[in-house]
This record gives structure tokens, C-alpha cells and sequence, in this order.
């Protein structure tokens, strides 16, 4: 067996028998399932096949952008770990225009981004599908990078973003481009980091002055000037 016929599945946990059964391995150096492609059929476990980044059409207008990350223990193994949780147009500085990743959709398109030597020199977990008890469903999400526990949209949004905005906290982990056509659309408040907030927590706006005050959220709308594309579509 060559190294192009093991794929790596993300199989949520309450998955894994049914996964075993269909002829799935176990790696405990990377701690992820994988099957022999030319044991089992890619169309048996295509529900696991990891997610990937959106493809972008040759010629398409992209927005250089960074992608945010905010790093803090994991609260399973209590090591420092990197969670994705936003992207901001590289000629912006006002959080204001974050795109937050709250979103799957928004979230998928991290992975072009996320190399694993990115991952690597930023100590981010694996965005993939896990299975969360509290919500009862499988999502695509950031994990820990040491144990690869989930690390929950509410988890990242109801409190620990607020306090990593607040205290300047938000990393690079990477720059790169995103398609325009692919991200406009998501360029609404409810994405805003404050929309993030209010979505777990609709009572924060009557008591935390970072919702309203010069930190941001002044107006919980995105400066499209900074996101748009140059005329003519070019890349940035």
C-alpha cells in the first residue's frame, strides 16, 4: 500500500464503530481513522473525507486577507492551542471588518489556508466535522491541537473572543487570498464578531460596553471599501 491509497477520514466519535466496520484503521500518532483505498471504496466513507477549501475559478477576483486566530488553554488537556476564528482584509486594522467564522461556510474557507506547517508554527488544531454532545450534531469546527478536542462555536464566541479583543489578543496565523464572489454575501452584521456575541448571548448588548463602546461594534456593518476587490478584479 502506497501513501496515496490511505486516506485520513473525520469520523465524529459516536461514528467510530460504524467507521471500523466498514474496514476504518486507527492512527494513534495522528489520532485520526484512515482506511486502504484498495480495501474500501471512497464512496463508502465519503461522508468522513475531510472537508476542503472552496475552489476558486482561474481569474476570479480575490480579497487578500489574514486569518485570525485566538489561542488559549484547551480545556480538555489544558495545553496552549490556536483556534481559527475570523478573517480581516490585510489593508484593514478595525476589527469591525472581521469576518467571523462562526459559519461552516465561512469556516471551509480557512482550510486553503491551513497548511500543516501553518498549523505547525501556530500550534492550530484541525479544522473538521466533530461531533458536539451539546449541540447533538456533527459540525465543522476548530479543535485542540495537542489532543484535537472540540473546541466549540460557543465556547470561542460568548466570551473568549470579546476578552481576546479587549486585551489585543488575536494572532496571524496566516495570510493568503479568499474569492470575492465566494465571500460577499456573508458580509452581513450577524457576522460581524459582535453578531457573533449577541447569537450566544442576546442579553450581552445591555451590559457590555465592548459591544458599543471604541472597541467596536460601533455600527456592527462591514466597511466594504476594505473588502472589495481592486477594479478590474485583480488580485491583491
Amino acid at each position: 500500500m502506497t501513501e496515496d491509497d490511505r486516506a485520513y477520514l473525520d469520523v465524529p466519535f459516536p461514528e467510530k464503530d460504524r467507521a471500523r466496520a466498514l474496514g476504518a484503521r486507527w492512527d494513534a500518532e495522528r489520532r485520526r481513522w484512515w482506511v486502504d483505498l484498495n480495501r474500501v471504496s471512497r464512496d463508502a466513507v465519503s461522508a468522513w473525507l475531510p472537508a476542503v477549501a472552496p475552489r476558486r475559478s482561474p481569474g476570479t477576483a480575490t480579497v487578500r486577507v489574514r486569518l485570525l486566530g485566538l489561542t488559549g488553554p484547551c480545556w480538555k488537556c489544558h495545553r496552549p492551542t490556536t483556534s481559527v476564528v475570523g478573517f480581516l482584509p490585510v489593508k484593514s486594522d478595525d476589527l469591525d471588518n472581521m469576518l467571523v467564522c462562526r459559519d461552516e461556510d465561512i469556516l471551509r474557507h480557512a482550510l486553503g489556508l491551513l497548511t500543516d506547517d501553518v498549523r505547525a508554527a501556530t500550534s492550530t488544531g484541525v479544522v473538521k466535522s466533530r461531533y458536539s454532545h451539546t449541540e447533538k450534531r456533527s459540525y465543522l469546527s476548530n479543535g485542540c491541537f495537542h489532543c484535537d478536542m472540540l473546541l466549540g462555536n460557543f465556547h470561542l464566541y460568548h466570551r473568549e473572543l470579546r476578552e481576546a479583543i479587549e486585551h489585543d489578543a488575536l494572532v496571524t496565523i496566516a495570510r493568503g487570498a479568499v474569492g470575492w464572489a465566494a465571500v460577499r454575501d456573508f458580509l452581513v452584521p450577524d457576522n460581524t464578531w459582535a453578531g457573533a456575541v449577541l447569537h450566544y448571548d442576546p442579553t450581552a448588548a445591555f451590559f457590555d460596553g465592548r459591544l458599543h463602546g471604541p472597541l467596536s461594534g460601533q455600527s456592527w456593518e462591514f466597511d466594504l471599501s476594505e473588502w472589495r476587490p481592486p477594479l478590474g478584479g485583480r488580485p491583491r
